[in-house]
């Protein structure tokens, strides 16, 4: 909650800008994280930086990640990296 308050803060004369970056799992973890703070936060430039991670989300989830302007997602995989490959059924990388 402290740091929303100070990203917040117009008072404050700051450009907010929040890199969420995670491997593995950790990376589907931050691709969710951002694209949730990116449409609870419009005022907001995010990143999401993964690496080594699994797909996240289907259709609907793409093309409502795809729309937010202020996100701006990364990633990274290995050619012999089996998690990256997974499949999840009705599934779609956004």
């Amino acid at each position: 909650a402290a740091v929303k308050n100070i990203l917040n803060d117009k008072t404050l004369d700051i450009d907010p800008v929040v890199y969420v970056a995670g491997h593995s799992l950790g990376g589907a973890n931050a691709q969710l994280t951002a694209t949730y703070m990116a449409s609870e936060n419009p005022h907001m430039k995010i990143y999401s930086v993964g690496f080594g991670s699994p797909e996240v989300g289907n259709r609907s989830f793409k093309d409502w990640a795809n729309a937010l302007g202020n996100l701006s997602a990364w990633r990274f995989v290995h050619k012999n990296d089996i998690v990256p490959r997974l499949k999840i059924p009705n599934g779609e990388h956004a």
